[in-house]
């Protein structure tokens, strides 16, 4: 079955794909443009950056055929910049590595995250899971990020389902299930039919979010580099009103020097996510060589194992009810950090230090998957 879908790619290729006239570089991000000498596509992305799809199933899990194509002249794809490799659609196929036995579920901005058993995979896909696996050459293993093991609770966000025994087509972000209220806004997001889930509604009951009404780019942004509001809509929404936390954010301590030599000013942050660049948090700080702490509490809502993840450059201590949880006080490049503890429902004191010493300056912090921020409304100020 897999060489036939080879051989169909390849085929499509030769024939819808073949020499066409160049069209003048006009074009606006979601565009898919190739050179008239060229078989390659790449997406002409939000960030200006032309991205290549290095395997066919990896175009396929966004698209379906090749009748968007735009074809320009050699000297104008030469003149956009090349970005980073697209990955697979979150929530469509379900991967596995050359060299690795596990299977893999992907989330946005290319977290894996491994399905712990056969049967996991049957009660989240069904009985025919394995049709949505595929193999993923170790080579493109730099694109992706791991996530550790997934929820079985849950599919992966990206997901486009239907309950059993309704007409409704919804897709789930951030664990909310958000219903598209017409087939045109369906389709303005080029979703695929070959990966819509009939999920058992008894056995996966979504929270409610926001009708699809409006048009929501990151859903559809195949590169996946939108920041910001755009970048919510898929990764870090949440329904407005909800009535789960009423937190505000954590008290902001930023200190000039490594080590909290010089207070220099208070504040309270909605989130711990932020990237300065090679900036200054603040005019009253340097672009270098500075500290902040935040410090509060945090909300967890039933008892449970909670996994906290920092992605810093440079140092970060986290400590959680006053016991160290993640400890990497030293410089290093942008990375990740992770540590699991045990919490009741209820109230915690948490405290998150972060030093900066030369150059890039960023620090985020997530929970239960390194793509969703520990939200505003589940942190206090002391």
């Amino acid at each position: 079955m897999r060489k036939l879908f080879t051989l169909f790619f390849i085929l499509s290729f030769l024939v819808s794909l073949a020499p066409m006239p160049a069209q003048a570089l006009s074009l606006v991000p979601g565009d898919l443009i190739k050179a008239a000498d060229s078989s390659t596509v790449y997406y002409y992305g939000y960030d200006g950056q032309r991205h290549a799809f290095p395997h066919s199933s990896i175009y396929f899990s966004w698209y379906d055929n090749f009748d968007r194509v735009k074809t320009v002249s050699k000297a104008d794809l030469a003149s956009i910049n090349l970005g980073k490799n697209i990955m697979i659609r979150p929530g469509t196929y379900l991967v596995k590595l050359v060299s690795d036995p596990k299977v893999y579920a992907v989330e946005p901005e290319g977290v894996l995250r491994y399905i712990e058993s056969v049967s996991q995979a049957a009660t989240l896909y069904g009985g025919a899971w394995q049709s949505r696996v595929i193999d993923l050459a170790d080579a493109f293993y730099g694109d992706y990020t791991s996530g550790g093991s997934f929820d079985s609770n849950r599919h992966p966000t990206g997901t486009v389902f239907r309950y059993d025994g309704e007409g409704d087509y919804y897709v789930l972000t951030n664990g909310y299930s958000r219903k598209f209220l017409s087939r045109v806004s369906w389709d303005s997001y080029h979703f695929s039919t070959r990966f819509i889930l009939n999920v058992p509604y008894q056995n996966f009951r979504y929270k409610v979010g926001d009708d699809i009404q409006q048009y929501k780019v990151a859903l559809s942004d195949t590169a996946q580099t939108l920041m910001g509001d755009e970048r919510s809509d898929l990764i870090t929404y949440s329904k407005a009103g909800s009535t789960t936390g009423s937190g505000t954010g954590l008290n902001g301590y930023y200190y000039s020097g490594e080590s909290f030599e010089t207070l220099k000013y208070q504040t309270v942050d909605s989130q711990v996510n932020f990237n300065w660049g090679t900036g200054a948090p603040n005019s009253g700080l340097d672009q270098d060589r500075f500290s902040v702490r935040w410090a509060g509490k945090v909300e967890i809502e039933s008892a449970k194992n909670v996994t906290f993840y920092i992605y810093s450059d440079d140092g970060v201590r986290l400590s959680i009810d006053d016991k160290l949880v993640i400890n990497d006080w030293k410089k290093h490049p942008l990375k990740w950090n992770e540590g699991t503890v045990s919490l009741t429902a209820g109230f915690h004191t948490i405290d998150l230090e972060y030093f900066e010493n030369t150059g890039q300056a960023e620090v985020h912090l997530y929970w239960d998957s390194k793509t969703t921020l520990v939200p505003s409304n589940r942190l206090y100020v002391k």
